[in-house]
């Protein structure tokens, strides 16, 4: 059983609309080593940070390209992500979804945090 908390702060600027999204994970009876993170196609990740991080990557679903565009001119934006949970070894490939996978769809983006070992009970995570 996992329970995930988020909160969401939104801060507007001149033609940017950034985001911080602080998210807090309870892991009961199990350990979790990797973390997705569903967010709108138009979102740029600039930073996750947490304990543990061995690393992060941005999934994009089919027919999505990266942005391309360097960090400095990116709008920062999160905005609302719906957030979920699973295993190692989780894939973001077209095709029918094998159990504890993320399956996204054309347009949709997710944000894949990868711990040096699993971790159980309280974890939190920042991503901007």
């Amino acid at each position: 059983l996992i329970v995930a908390n988020h909160t969401a702060v939104h801060s507007i600027g001149e033609g940017v609309v950034a985001t911080s999204l602080s998210l807090e994970y309870i892991i009961h009876h199990t350990t979790k080593g990797v973390f997705d993170i569903l967010c709108p196609a138009s979102t740029n990740i600039i930073d996750v940070s947490g304990s543990n991080i061995k690393r992060w990557k941005v999934l994009h679903g089919p027919n999505a390209a990266p942005s391309g565009v360097p960090v400095a001119e990116r709008a920062e934006s999160i905005l609302d992500a719906e957030v979920l949970s699973v295993s190692e070894g989780g894939s973001a490939a077209a095709g029918p979804a094998a159990p504890n996978t993320i399956q996204l769809q054309a347009g949709q983006k997710a944000v894949r945090v990868m711990l040096h070992y699993p971790v159980s009970g309280k974890y939190s995570l920042s991503v901007s």
